[in-house]
């Protein structure tokens, strides 16, 4: 069992050095090569992002017990935010894998999850029919400010769940809080600034059916409240 355990832990190891370790440059890829180029945006003024790492991950399908991801490289974004990466396309022709481009950048948000927990900002699919053809990918990032909600029931409620849910952009995300119950709480969440973010809440059940949107502009680096009082 102890020798098992070993052989595990240094298959561990071994994977995860190899998917630290680049399999490419990103730029001397000459014969039947995939060419990814773009630009990385900040939103909503499409400002470029210079001097932005971008990494390149490739994930087989199927599932292993270890991650089978593969680190293809990585490149920096330029002065008007263009970058290029391109790769042998040799041993990535299998329709069941899928391909990512991960990048970040501080004070920034992708997605409500935050900046520091998903980073992928671009997921998709390459064949053959795709070799040695430019696929151009526009990515972009927003300006982080801060979102409260404050929720407060005085008196136990009788609905059984209140639903938040706030999205920009395709994103969206939020939490569910059951009822029966006086609530006072703050839920406190990253959103992009400057651009509309929508938010829909809803309290259901035992004959309550209460539910109402709003839309509310966040501007980059502050934070707002915003009250939801039943």
């Amino acid at each position: 069992m102890r020798l098992l355990i070993t052989m595990l832990f240094f298959a561990f190891v071994l994977a995860s050095c190899r998917k630290n370790k680049p399999l490419f440059d990103g730029q001397s890829c000459t014969g039947n090569c995939y060419v990814l180029t773009g630009k990385l945006l900040e939103k909503p003024g499409n400002l470029p992002l210079q001097n932005n790492v971008l990494k390149f991950y490739y994930r087989p399908g199927g599932y292993t017990i270890f991650n089978s991801t593969k680190y293809l490289g990585k490149t920096t974004t330029g002065p008007d935010g263009s970058f290029l990466f391109n790769f042998d396309s040799k041993d990535f022709k299998i329709a069941t894998g899928y391909f990512r481009i991960e990048g970040s950048r501080d004070g920034y948000i992708y997605s409500p999850f935050g900046e520091k927990i998903d980073k992928d900002l671009l997921i998709f699919y390459l064949d053959s029919s795709k070799i040695n053809i430019p696929q151009v990918y526009n990515l972009n990032l927003y300006r982080a400010a801060t979102l409260k909600f404050r929720i407060r029931a005085s008196t136990i409620t009788n609905f059984d769940f209140l639903t938040v849910t706030y999205n920009f952009g395709a994103n969206g995300f939020g939490p569910a809080l059951n009822g029966n119950r006086v609530i006072d709480t703050t839920l406190v969440y990253k959103t992009a600034a400057d651009v509309p973010t929508f938010i829909n809440w809803d309290a259901l059940g035992n004959g309550v059916n209460i539910r109402r949107k709003d839309t509310i502009v966040v501007r980059a680096g502050t934070e707002q409240t915003y009250q939801i009082a039943l």
